[in-house]
């Protein structure tokens, strides 16, 4: 460990004694498990770096992310400090033997799969030397190190199989071949989930008590039994009768498996909200652009925990409308830190923030 680490964990461990983490992790931690903490838990977001597009090598995510840590110890939200590495969809597909493909910033991967005779081709899964997951476990390994154990860190972002599987082959080839080539695609499925788990148990192993079980969000913390979590993005393409028959079955395994499911996608998937509540083993939705109002008349059952983000502008009517129908909600709240420094922050800005937060710890406490 370098001396600026050191500082800058001592730091961040001045900043949140046990008296300040206990009751946030309570707060959390009693979300999670269905019942109602003292107050609704919020965290305001990250402003240091962009936490999924931005990828970056070890030491500099080590520095953003005990950077975004140390801000936050200025202000009063359930903010847990951790580490998170970060997010590059061609993880799994690599596992798999796609190649990783960057563009323009985006981290997508080859596809593999032009025809159903391909998945028969396919290798198993595997954490291969130089490879994407390899990668993200040599990250891990390096915070490990560099801080001595000292911080919690988070999963790296997962997609779920069917995401996964279509990176290799394409939406459209597998959500046809599930239809036209059941065999063919639930292979694919296998072969995704297999991956999955593996990846996972990988990063669980290396961690240890370390390990936050969640990248919804990678500033959102989870208690050790929240269960695995994954991104669904394909959600918003697919009808409630694909999902039963075809995606249903593989999430509940996956939900079985590690003891609960958090699932995210984006964009407005209104018309899956209601069969993803009723899906087993389901315990937490991660919408990123849906309001807590669009859920509500999608059918959310108020015993799933929602993870969404809102404007501060927006909090006071949101945490009421979340009151009336007694969620369970983890949120969110931009429009609060203006910068990462401090330094560039006049007086008028010090004054905005503080009338913000005082509207905003009131609306969680139900001081309205």
């Amino acid at each position: 460990m370098n001396d600026i680490v050191r500082q800058k964990l001592d730091r961040i461990e001045a900043l949140f004694p046990p008296e300040r983490l206990n009751p946030c992790r309570r707060r959390l931690d009693q979300l999670w498990h269905g019942e109602m903490p003292d107050r609704y838990p919020f965290t305001y977001m990250p402003v240091t770096c962009d936490y999924y597009d931005a990828v970056d090598d070890p030491e500099t995510r080590l520095h953003k992310m005990l950077d975004e840590s140390i801000l936050h110890g200025m202000f009063h939200d359930d903010w847990i400090p951790a580490l998170f590495p970060g997010c590059r969809q061609s993880t799994i597909p690599n596992m798999l033997g796609a190649e990783e493909i960057v563009l323009g910033g985006d981290y997508t991967s080859s596809k593999i799969v032009r025809q159903v005779e391909d998945v028969e081709r396919l290798q198993g899964p595997a954490i291969r030397p130089g490879s994407v997951a390899r990668q993200w476990l040599d990250m891990q390994r390096y915070f490990l190190d560099e801080t001595d154990g000292r911080i919690p860190i988070h999963v790296a972002d997962m997609q779920g199989p069917l995401d996964a599987s279509a990176q290799l082959w394409s939406y459209d080839g597998l959500i046809t071949a599930a239809y036209t080539d059941p065999d063919a695609y639930q292979r694919m499925m296998a072969l995704a989930m297999k991956a999955f788990v593996l990846f996972w148990e990988a990063q669980r192993d290396l961690l240890g008590d370390l390990f936050v079980p969640t990248h919804l969000w990678g500033w959102n913390w989870a208690p050790p039994d929240a269960g695995a979590s994954l991104s669904f993005d394909a959600l918003v393409m697919v009808s409630p009768g694909f999902y039963e028959q075809f995606a249903r079955p593989w999430l509940v395994k996956i939900g079985e498996g590690f003891g609960g499911l958090a699932i995210h996608s984006c964009g407005d998937f209104s018309h899956m909200v209601r069969s993803v509540c009723e899906t087993p083993t389901v315990r937490s939705i991660n919408a990123a652009q849906m309001s807590v109002e669009m859920l509500l008349k999608a059918g959310l059952d108020s015993r799933i925990l929602v993870t969404t983000m809102f404007d501060a502008e927006q909090a006071p009517s949101t945490f009421r409308l979340i009151r009336e129908h007694n969620l369970r909600v983890d949120a969110t709240i931009s429009g609060v830190i203006p910068s990462p420094n401090p330094d560039d922050w006049d007086a008028a800005a010090w004054s905005s923030i503080q009338k913000k937060e005082d509207a905003i710890l009131k609306a969680v406490a139900g001081n309205l």
